[in-house]
């Protein structure tokens, strides 16, 4: 199947749908870099072969009066709606989404288009599967420096759907605060470094960069204009650094805060970054557990499930393998175990890439794991379980 994905934007505006198209396709070279892994089209496909391989099939609707009053559309919608297809409706600034969406859609949550195109394309992008559903972040900084601008971060970014931790916010109060860093490290998988002159010397924002450099924690530095190049984290590398242009924050001392243009630019690079950098991990994640299975003498084939591989035994049940590029979850074993079952398969394992360091959490796994063919297993512990040196 050439196209492992599909997106049917359905609306009777010509103009506005290749809008839709252009800005999807620019997303797909620039952040998901997979420029061919969509098909477009204007109207829901005949249906497939139901043994056959389908894409992932998701809807925009682009909403004003001549498509609400549109009987064909309206039917479509209909019918994506009977298949159970995720439908994203889109509006123009100034309309009233009750009376310009379909009755069918209404009770859908809609996303305007005007001024808002690259957030709704990153919706799209997620109902496609293509980039993370879950948005979790981590807010390293140090507070005599930046907290005014954590704190905006944290306010926008969370409007956005990021989990943002932030520790003012987020460690509870006696907890030990060391353990609930790392914790929240581990479960967030991306970390936002707010480089001030001064952050390098902290011991604390030292901890945070290290942790998430040696468990391969996605991170991006966002480096302050007074920050010298001496002053900057020498660990992290220029291609994880955005660097704010003079004039881009407004105040003084630890009150500074963004601009409303450079807080715009600032959250859409975050957003792309998130994307790209945590794709990047499970693609890396996922091609490093192929060239292991390879080395074993292990047949494998991909699965419905973008990021999962199906491995073939030598004399024994086969095994479905998932990746996820930050701590192992509850929701990760269900899904695993639901791609066991749909692919015929004795056991499950999770590869993740950072470890859960909660002990609550550590015992709800085990006790998942106990009762289900299914085990967890750090990425670079992966190799011992296929009997690798």
């Amino acid at each position: 199947m050439t196209h492992p994905y599909r997106l049917v934007i359905l609306g009777s505006d010509a103009t506005w749908a290749c809008a839709v198209r252009e800005r999807m396709a620019q997303a797909l070279t620039d952040v998901v870099q997979l420029p061919d892994a969509v098909d477009f089209t204007r109207a829901l496909p005949e249906h497939d072969d139901p043994a056959g391989p389908r894409p992932h099939c998701v809807v925009a609707f682009l909403a004003d009066a001549r498509s609400r009053d549109d009987a064909d559309m309206v039917a479509a919608l209909e019918v994506a709606r009977e298949l159970m297809l995720a439908v994203l409706p889109l509006t123009h600034a100034g309309d009233t989404v009750h009376e310009i969406l379909p009755k069918v859609v209404r009770p859908l949550n809609a996303h305007l288009w005007d001024g808002e195109e690259e957030a709704a394309t990153r919706a799209l992008l997620r109902l496609l599967g293509l980039i993370e559903q879950e948005r979790r972040l981590f807010l390293s900084y140090r507070r005599q420096e930046t907290s005014a601008l954590a704190l905006q971060l944290r306010t926008r970014l969370s409007e956005r759907g990021y989990d943002v931790f932030l520790d003012r916010f987020s460690v509870p109060p006696a907890d030990d605060f060391q353990r609930r860093i790392n914790i929240e490290l581990s479960d967030k998988a991306f970390v936002l470094l707010l480089e001030s002159s001064a952050a390098v010397g902290s011991l604390w924002v030292q901890h945070e960069v290290a942790f998430a450099l040696s468990h391969g924690i996605a991170l991006l530095a966002l480096s302050l204009p007074e920050t010298a190049r001496e002053e900057q984290f020498p660990e992290v590398d220029e291609a994880f650094r955005h660097r704010l242009e003079e004039g881009a924050l407004s105040g003084s001392g630890a009150d500074r805060e963004l601009s409303d243009c450079a807080l715009a630019r600032v959250l859409d690079e975050v957003e792309a970054r998130y994307a790209r950098q945590l794709r990047q991990r499970r693609v890396g994640m996922l091609g490093s557990v192929a060239l292991w299975l390879k080395d074993a003498g292990v047949e494998f084939a991909g699965t419905e499930d973008e990021w999962s591989l199906a491995a073939d035994w030598p004399e024994a049940e086969g095994t479905v393998f998932l990746v996820t590029p930050r701590a192992p979850a509850p929701r990760d074993l269900r899904r695993l175990d639901t791609l066991r079952e749909q692919q015929a398969l004795a056991t499950g394992c999770l590869v993740y890439a950072s470890p859960a360091w909660d002990a609550d959490d550590e015992a709800l796994l085990r006790w998942i794991v106990g009762r289900r063919p299914l085990e967890t297993r750090l990425h670079e512990r992966v190799p011992d379980l296929l009997g690798l040196p």
